[in-house]
Order: C-alpha cells, then structure tokens, then sequence
C-alpha cells in the first residue's frame, strides 16, 4: 500500500515536472538561435562592408558568407533553426519542426513549433510567433 502511495506521488510530480522541463528545453534552444541569428546579421553587415552588397538567403554549406568564412561552417541543414541573412543586412530564424533525412534531431513540440527571430540591420531583435523575447547581446 505504502508503495502505491510512493508510485502515485512520483508520477504525480512527473506530470507536473515534465512539461516545464519541455519548456526551459525549448527556451534554451529559442535563446541560442536568438544568438545565431544576430551572428548571421553581423556577418552579413561584414560582408557587406568588404563586397559593397549584403549576401542573402538561407544559410547552408554553400552560402557566401560560409564559403568566404564570415560565418563557421557547421551542419546548417540539421540546426533546429532555419537561418537566412536577408539583403538589408538582416537575418532571421525559424524553428524547424521536421529536420531533414540523416539528421539525428528529435522532433520538436508543435506547441513551441513557430518560434522565431528577426534581426534588423541596425541589430535589433523582434520575436515572433510567440517566442521568449530576445536576449540582451
């Protein structure tokens, strides 16, 4: 009996407990890409400082501010962000719920899913789809 009483209280708090460490998951990961999209919008300021043009569009191997060492090469494809610089010196981040094939990321939770980030050329950071407001850099 005294057993039962034990199994019940743990799985009670584990109801409870589990959901907020899914969400401080999440934030964790919104707060890096919140970062990563700031680095992607100095670098495409930087860029655009040595070429006289901004290198737009999404970041991968191959992107020009990758390829010209503005930014680290890394697996882009398997981030649990989609980033792009944009060609106001800007860049963004999205959550990417369905990583692609022969990535080893878990799905993310659809609640979180739409989470994202904005950096302005002038590199302010705007929140969107309900994200937890940017950090201070």
């Amino acid at each position: 009996m005294e057993l039962g009483v034990v199994v019940l209280i743990i799985g009670i708090l584990a109801s409870i407990g589990v959901p907020y460490y899914m969400k401080t998951v999440e934030n964790s990961k919104a707060d890096g890409a919140a970062a990563t999209t700031n680095m992607v919008a100095s670098a495409n300021r930087m860029y655009f400082l040595d070429n006289n043009a901004y290198a737009p569009g999404a970041i991968s191997s191959s992107h020009p501010l990758v390829v010209r060492r503005y930014l680290a090469d890394q697996n882009w494809a398997c981030a649990a962000y989609n980033y792009s610089a944009d060609n106001s010196g800007g860049a963004s981040a999205t959550r990417n719920c369905s990583p692609p094939s022969g990535c080893n990321a878990a799905t993310c939770n659809p609640t979180y899913g739409g989470w994202g980030y904005i950096v302005s050329n002038t590199g302010v950071c705007s929140a969107i789809g309900g994200a937890p407001s940017c950090p201070v850099f």
